[in-house]
């Protein structure tokens, strides 16, 4: 039987997943792009995103993290710090438990402004 923890990381892992393999389709369609926000836990700011495309696993990745609450969150947004890497994302997936698998999922989703601050 799986644990809480892990049927919460698989639950997010394959929306996710039914998620970005809409992006292409998407990103061609302009009139329907995928967006969402980020959480960026240096700032406190939460920013609009597009979804665009899948990537190759080649070049400089931040870390996207899909947490266990079905939020997503990084580190870094625009001028905040050196590890941002304009919207190239790898997916890293965090439990309840804040355990983290990292995915060879990659895609391009670039940060566009500032939603709202969080306290």
């Amino acid at each position: 039987m799986l644990s809480k923890t892990k049927l919460s990381l698989l639950i997010g892992a394959s929306a996710l997943m039914l998620s970005l393999s809409s992006f292409s389709a998407s990103a061609q369609n302009a009139n329907s792009p995928d967006r969402g926000t980020i959480y960026i836990t240096s700032t406190g700011e939460t920013l609009d995103t597009i979804a665009l495309n899948a990537l190759p696993s080649n070049g400089p990745f931040q870390e996207l993290y899909v947490n266990a609450d079905g939020t997503l969150s990084t580190e870094f947004g625009p001028g905040s710090g050196p590890g941002h890497y304009g919207g190239r994302w790898q997916v890293v997936l965090v439990d309840a438990d804040g355990n983290k698998t990292y995915t060879d999922t990659y895609f391009l989703c670039p940060l566009l402004g500032s939603k709202a601050k969080q306290n």
